[in-house]
This record gives structure tokens, sequence and C-alpha cells, in this order.
């Protein structure tokens, strides 16, 4: 679906995203240990938990922003 936008661009766009991916991961993996350092197994668990969430919520809300157009 982004290749379409843009078909000249694909390797710009595919690096792009694997570069927003990595920082993703690494930026995640520098979370879990600050809050396991400090909350240990619950923490990390209320951390998935509330990323998943907030995930959702924003899925929800391009949803929403889809239909009302």
């Amino acid at each position: 679906m982004i290749y379409a936008l843009r078909p000249e661009a694909r390797n710009r766009i595919n690096s792009g995203f694997m570069t927003l991916f990595f920082l993703g991961g690494a930026a995640g993996a520098a979370l879990a240990s600050v809050v396991w350092s400090c909350a240990g197994w619950s923490g990390i668990c209320v951390l998935g938990g509330s990323l998943a969430a907030g995930s959702f919520v924003l899925w929800v809300l391009e949803r929403v922003r889809v239909r009302a157009r």
C-alpha cells in the first residue's frame, strides 16, 4: 500500500521504514531496561500493556478518522 504511493521511491521508503523500526526497537529495549530496574516484572507487564493499549487507541482513532471522510 505504501509502495503504491510513489513506486519510484521504494528504496527510500524501505530505508526509512527499517530505520524507524530499528529506532523503535532500541527505544523499547532501553525503556524496558529502565522499567525492569525500577519495578521488575510487574513493571514490564504494565509497560507492555500500556504500549499495547496506546497502540489500540491510535488504531481506533485512525479508523474513526478514515470513516469520517
